[in-house]
């Protein structure tokens, strides 16, 4: 019996320790959270109409692009010096709550202010309310990186999914069940916001509380300006990125109304979900990066993985689009062809999520801040000339040259710093492929007979 326990707890040390596993855990949560969102904008867009779809997709831009300039990407460096060294984790975690909230309420009111000049079409009240959850959204982001750095990758992966349900649950709930509105639906929103952000900060306390030191509980000056000069650094790509990715949104509301942004954010977000492969490998290759491990080898091997994935997943997006526009009902005609001019582009956005990594990782070359700036000028000024004759397709088009020009410029200054040929980075290896596949399936069934010897001895 104690051998059985052993060999299992062995495995499953084993299998938590293998990057694949924590791409694959991670990626599942993505996959469940991507369905949420789907399954509550169907629920809005089928009881509450097309228009209430539009206004809940700008809102929930709006809050998204605050919460990229709010958190200055310390949630980044939250991972990276708690991988470094886990006595950065209290210190980190004040520094980081203290800052969530001051920032989130800063952010918040100039939204605010600023929204009828940027978004005439919203009501300020309802935004108000959606807006009052950036401070508690901030803070569960900065603590759930904190477990991430620890390693808990199940640990965050789970908060995080619990997390976001609450968009399903909450639409279920006012829209099925009390048969309310758009309002009441913002409220219950930011209500979960603001729970789930003290439970996380609560678990997080918990975690690392169990150490006896505890004069590493305080503000640290410091240790804050440190992480803050490696977050600011980092958070100029990260906000320029989120911008290119959402800013073509709001001037589609702005010119076409609420009616066409909803099938223009339909569109955008069936192929943003494709980035949750991405962006969930990136997550994971920062980890190791943040530790020493990414070395040429395996980042090399890792660009060629997600490249086959990225290849796969656009290819699978294209029928599944078909089947949404059906689901969707009327006014959804034009999704599709919106799907198919966006697909090459989010190819090229995922693969220069994770080729950027490495260099994330390090001393960021000052050109991948250019690169991203000049393509997000470019991208505004276009979307502003051509959307009003063009409308939503000429949105998505912009879309695509702007990802495919990030990434063959991201391409080219990893080759810079590490010269490589564009197969080696790109062309998957169909015996690398299988090799990897026949041993994450070998350690998966050494773990499930483990674990059932240890059933059956218990």
């Amino acid at each position: 019996m104690v051998r059985q326990t052993g060999q299992f707890t062995q495995l499953k040390l084993e299998l938590s320790k293998r990057f694949s596993f924590s791409v694959v855990l991670t990626i599942t949560s993505r996959l469940v959270m991507a369905g949420n969102s789907v399954f509550a904008g169907l629920l809005i867009a089928r009881l509450l109409g097309k228009d209430s779809l539009g206004v809940m997709a700008v809102i929930s831009v709006a809050v998204s692009i605050m919460l990229q300039f709010g958190g200055f990407g310390l949630a980044n460096a939250n991972l990276s010096f708690a991988a470094q060294d886990e006595k950065n984790i209290p210190p980190a975690f004040i520094n980081g709550t203290i800052f969530a909230f001051l920032s989130g309420i800063a952010f918040a009111g100039l939204t605010l202010m600023l929204a009828p000049w940027l978004m005439p079409g919203i009501p300020m009240e309802l935004l108000a309310i959606a807006l009052a959850s950036i401070p508690f959204t901030l803070t569960t982001q900065m603590n759930l990186y904190l477990f991430l750095g620890k390693g808990q990758i199940t640990t965050y992966n789970f908060l995080e999914l619990a997390n976001q349900s609450f968009v399903l649950i909450n639409a279920i709930v006012v829209l099925l069940i009390l048969q309310s509105g758009l309002w009441n639906l913002v409220a219950f929103n930011t209500t979960a916001s603001a729970l789930v952000s003290i439970v996380v900060s609560a678990l997080v306390y918990k975690s690392v509380s169990r150490n006896p030191d505890k004069s590493n509980w305080r503000i640290d000056l410091q240790l804050f300006r440190q992480m803050m000069a490696f977050a600011i650094r980092i958070n100029m790509t990260w906000v320029a990125t989120y911008l290119i990715y959402r800013l073509d949104l709001l001037i589609v509301s702005g010119y076409l109304g609420m009616g066409e942004t909803a099938v223009y954010s339909v569109a955008s977000q069936v192929t943003l979900l494709v980035l949750l492969l991405p962006h969930s490998i990136a997550t994971m290759f920062q980890h190791r990066v943040a530790k020493g491990e990414g070395e040429l080898d395996f980042s090399l091997r890792v660009f060629r993985y997600s490249s086959f994935l990225m290849f796969v997943s656009c290819l699978l997006v294209i029928p599944g689009t078909f089947v949404l526009k059906m689901l969707y009902g009327p006014g959804f005609e034009d999704l599709p062809i919106q799907v198919l001019i966006l697909v090459p582009g989010i190819y090229c956005a995922g693969m220069q999520i994770i080729i950027s990594q490495p260099l994330v990782g390090k001393q960021l070359p000052i050109n991948i801040h250019t690169v991203w700036i000049a393509i997000l000028l470019i991208n505004i000024v276009l979307n502003l000339a051509l959307v009003p004759i063009l409308g939503a397709r000429g949105a998505a088009a912009i879309s695509t040259f702007c990802y495919a020009t990030v990434f063959i410029a991201i391409v080219c200054l990893f080759r810079h710093e590490r010269p490589v040929g564009i197969a080696e980075m790109l062309v998957p290896r169909i015996a690398e492929l299988r090799n990897s596949w026949d041993g994450f399936a070998r350690l998966l069934l050494r773990f499930a007979h483990a674990r059932r010897c240890q059933s059956r001895g218990g």
